[in-house]
């Protein structure tokens, strides 16, 4: 019984230690991290990232731009923006589209190349 004991209380401790000095403790720091590399490369490929609170005041603002939801059309159907357009990627569509979506892409954008486009997707986390 006491070895039970001691073990017990061994496991136990180690894992109200794991509990308090693994991931979730230090997710900000890989948030920040994350969010700095994606501007990065948004500086080299010519786009800008926007944050939900800046999206908010433009589109608060009446600001035109074409909204782009890249969600499951399951998620477009339980929440969007309005006035949003769905058009579902996946990873294979990092490779190419296809000239289905591609079509699908130019008609979601509309034929003004001056309009501001922002995609709308997933959060990061």
């Amino acid at each position: 019984m006491r070895l039970f004991k001691k073990v017990f209380t061994n496991f136990l401790r180690t894992w109200i230690l794991l509990m308090f000095t693994t991931l979730p403790v230090h997710a900000g720091e890989d948030e920040k991290i994350w969010w700095e590399q994606a501007e990065n490369q948004a500086v080299q490929d010519g786009y800008s990232l926007i944050t939900t609170e800046g999206l908010y005041a433009r589109y608060s603002k009446g600001s035109d731009m074409a909204v782009i939801d890249t969600r499951f059309a399951y998620e477009f159907a339980h929440s969007t923006m309005p006035g949003a357009r769905s058009l579902p990627f996946d990873l294979s569509d990092r490779f190419g589209l296809s000239p289905e979506k591609r079509q699908a892409m130019l008609d979601a954008l509309g034929p003004d190349k001056h309009r501001r486009v922002v995609f709308f997707c997933r959060d990061f986390r």
